[in-house]
């Protein structure tokens, strides 16, 4: 399959990616790896890259001074699971108006299939911006996903037929276990062999994980329901949240701004985003700190600096907060970027 990629702002950035068909491996390879890195007028990204057989992994880490639209095209179908760690935003637009747009904001996860990638790529302005790209085989999804419940079934029933479809019909969060995993398969100790075993064992428990996630979401959506109104206000407050995660707010404070009680607050927020206000808020710390842990100089940040940032007024707290998010200490981090 061809991808090509264009952007007039950034042409140094065009390629025309070649994946070989199933994103199987030369004869006597079982994992490739490389990076590269691009960096021109307010425009930096270090891609990380790694092949096992049926699978095509791209971790980016990037800043850009504006928003960029890219042109993206395949010669072929096209399946994605696309993580947004932190600080970014990524949104496709098919030039066919009637197919379905995808939106995946910081902290939440897309797990997509079209027929073929034709439109334009949105990114905001980010510094920095975490993401994880894994390009997924039909083969492979077909060999490790079963029609075990609705939301399965209905990914995999589309796909069949060769119709675009979202895993669960939208984004979802990205939890804890997801982050953890996801940290685990960048961070790979090993090598040959047993690396390509641990990165595949890895993106199984993603995959068991977005699954879990996609179901509770839909099981959600059938016992509440919520009017337009309230929906689009919710969303608003989700995007302020989002920018402000260091802000203590009342609880009071932001059901005036949803003009909403605290009772239905609470429990629409819930239903949206399949957390607790204060669970995502807590969340967004953690996911922001661990952003400046694995893009900072070790030397310039210390964990009580990096705790006040990220809104704890004890440092302690925030250790102990991040320990339980991640498995590992904020010193652990310091010592592996």
């Amino acid at each position: 399959m061809t991808i090509e990629i264009t952007n007039e702002r950034y042409p140094s950035g065009n390629r025309v990616l070649q994946r070989s068909a199933g994103y199987s491996l030369p004869l006597g390879q079982n994992l490739l790896e490389s990076e590269d890195l691009i960096s021109e007028c307010g425009f930096v990204q270090h891609q990380k890259q790694l092949q096992v057989e049926g699978l095509h992994l791209s971790f980016f880490k990037r800043s850009q001074d504006e928003a960029l639209e890219t042109t993206v095209k395949s010669d072929g179908s096209y399946m994605q699971m696309h993580f947004e760690i932190s600080g970014g935003a990524a949104s496709y637009q098919p030039r066919d108006k009637k197919e379905k747009s995808l939106h995946t904001v910081g902290g939440q996860f897309t797990f997509f299939y079209v027929p073929q990638l034709d439109g334009r790529l949105a990114d905001p302005a980010c510094k920095p911006a975490l993401s994880l790209e894994i390009e997924v085989a039909v083969s492979w999804l077909n060999r490790n996903l079963i029609a075990n419940c609705k939301t399965s079934e209905q990914f995999l029933k589309a796909i069949d037929r060769q119709q675009a479809v979202v895993l669960g019909g939208q984004s979802h969060r990205i939890n804890p276990q997801m982050q953890r995993v996801i940290h685990e398969i960048y961070h790979c100790p090993y090598v040959g062999q047993v690396k390509r075993l641990h990165i595949e064992g890895k993106i199984l428990m993603l995959l068991g994980l977005q699954l879990q996630q996609a179901n509770a979401v839909v099981q959600r959506s059938k016992s509440v329901s919520i009017t337009a109104g309230d929906r689009e206000r919710l969303y608003a407050l989700y995007e302020i949240l989002s920018k402000n995660f260091s802000t203590n707010y009342a609880l009071e404070e932001l059901a005036q701004l949803t003009a909403m009680n605290r009772t239905k607050l609470q429990a629409g927020f819930k239903h949206l985003f399949g957390t607790t206000i204060h669970e995502f808020v807590v969340e967004g710390r953690m996911m922001e700190a661990y952003r400046l842990l694995t893009t900072t100089a070790a030397d310039t940040l210390t964990i009580e600096a990096l705790a006040h940032q990220v809104g704890y007024k004890h440092y302690n707290h925030f250790s102990v907060a991040f320990k339980k998010r991640f498995g590992y200490s904020p010193s652990y981090f310091l010592r592996t970027n």
